[in-house]
């Protein structure tokens, strides 16, 4: 008896072991992804991405940066060749159109350019970005203008998104590569870090 009650309590004890390994292991994983994410949202600091974008046939860098300077005069921000650092579009699927990456000489200017299109959306809701400020011919489809998000941060807005949708807060948008969510317009804002934040305010409703 006392035979079985000591392998009993060897188990027990490597069983703890193990969870306690275990988690010291989750918490090295989430430091490490923290920390690819922080080096990403660097990378990534001064990059916007334009969604439905015309092609245009031959597409180069030249043809692609006149776009961007073709919608910098419609709202009101001109841009300059050497306002941008690289520019390219992403392989889609054949059915959609890829969406265009802007990377910027410095965070400033994307936030400039990022700042005037909500402007312009915001005085013009009847007539938003869309393709046909870009082409005359062809469907008319809305442009969307927004930051590149790291995988972790996009996570993290389609989670803020869903909270809102049965809360009392009313607005969710990223900034500098974070999200942020609001009651109400002129209210202050909150800070969504992680997953832990939305967990923590779905407890409190």
């Amino acid at each position: 008896m006392s035979f079985l009650s000591d392998k009993y309590d060897e188990a027990v004890l490597e069983i703890n072991n193990l969870k306690a390994e275990c988690n010291k292991n989750q918490q090295i994983i989430k430091t490490l992804e923290n920390k690819v994410d922080f080096l990403e949202k660097n990378l990534r600091a001064a990059s916007l991405e334009i969604k439905n974008v015309p092609l245009q046939c031959p597409e180069t860098r030249e043809t692609l940066i006149s776009t961007i300077q073709k919608l910098g005069n419609i709202i009101n921000h001109p841009v300059l060749e050497q306002d941008i650092a690289n520019i390219f579009r992403l392989k889609s699927k054949k059915e959609s159109v890829g969406t265009v990456i802007v990377e910027f000489s410095s965070a400033a200017a994307k936030q400039l350019f990022l700042k005037s299109t909500k402007i312009y959306n915001k005085q013009n809701k009847e007539n938003r970005l869309n393709t046909t400020h870009l082409q005359e011919k062809g469907p008319k489809h809305f442009l969307y203008v927004s930051e590149v998000l790291t995988a972790m941060t996009k996570r993290l807005y389609y989670l803020a998104r869903e909270f809102i949708k049965s809360s009392e807060y009313e607005q969710c948008w990223t900034a500098n590569g974070k999200v942020y969510i609001r009651k109400k317009e002129g209210m202050p804002s909150r800070l969504i870090k992680t997953e832990d934040d939305l967990a923590q305010l779905r407890r409190q409703k």
